[in-house]
């Protein structure tokens, strides 16, 4: 079970007032710690939808957090959160324990997240989710597994995905470096391929001489793709 934490820093959720920048807080989940980034438009009405932002291995949760993704919150009133999640080593990789699988434990931190929200009066309903590198693999895996949640999925240089089995509402964008790894191209590849054998929204981009980076380009294409 999780541990709610009391209170935000300043009460920026319970009068749905925003600062001008993101902030950092926390939740406790099954003796995990999985802080996370987030900013509140002054736009945010009581329900709405979220922006989720998941970074790669070992990276912070608020460096995917820039001007465009905060314009984007203030133009839709969809609040970021961007969590940080501990990677808990290969082996856990390799047992499918680690965050990468939301089924294993970080799906229900996200969803702890969620509660804390819910307490401040703000409800998150649907979801446009982007990730990249290892939290590519957890917003792919999170968007496929709850089509009624998740509206758009973003995945820039997933290390994994697993297979598309069933026909699904939510729309995918997928970005690739050129010269990325041969393993993370195929997983590109064979995620465009089976999502066009079951009628999936798929939008697939392919990065000249960029190799495992989040680029500029990346970046604003996420944004664009999120924009309605």
């Amino acid at each position: 079970m999780y541990k709610v934490i009391i209170g935000f820093i300043g009460a920026l959720l319970t009068t749905l007032q925003a600062w001008a920048s993101w902030n950092l807080h926390y939740v406790e989940y099954e003796g995990r710690k999985v802080e996370y980034a987030y900013y509140v438009p002054k736009t945010v009405t009581a329900e709405t939808d979220a922006i989720i932002l998941v970074n790669g291995l070992n990276a912070k949760g608020e460096q995917m957090i820039n001007d465009q993704w905060i314009a984007l919150s203030d133009q839709t009133g969809r609040p970021i959160i961007a969590p940080t999640f501990p990677f808990e080593g290969h082996d856990a990789f390799q047992k499918r324990q680690s965050f990468q699988f939301p089924d294993a434990w970080s799906g229900d931190a996200l969803n702890a997240i969620f509660n804390q929200f819910e307490e401040k009066g703000i409800h998150i309903e649907r979801l446009y989710m982007a990730g990249f590198s290892a939290g590519a693999q957890f917003v792919g895996r999170y968007a496929l597994a709850h089509p009624d949640q998740v509206v758009k999925c973003a995945i820039g240089a997933s290390g994994s995905n697993d297979h598309i089995k069933k026909a699904s509402p939510v729309k995918f964008f997928y970005a690739i470096g050129e010269n990325d790894q041969w393993n993370r191209r195929m997983f590109a590849t064979d995620f465009v391929k089976e999502a066009n054998k079951y009628g999936i929204s798929v939008e697939y981009k392919v990065y000249p001489n960029a190799g495992h980076r989040f680029t500029p380009e990346m970046k604003e294409d996420f944004v664009r793709f999120m924009q309605d």
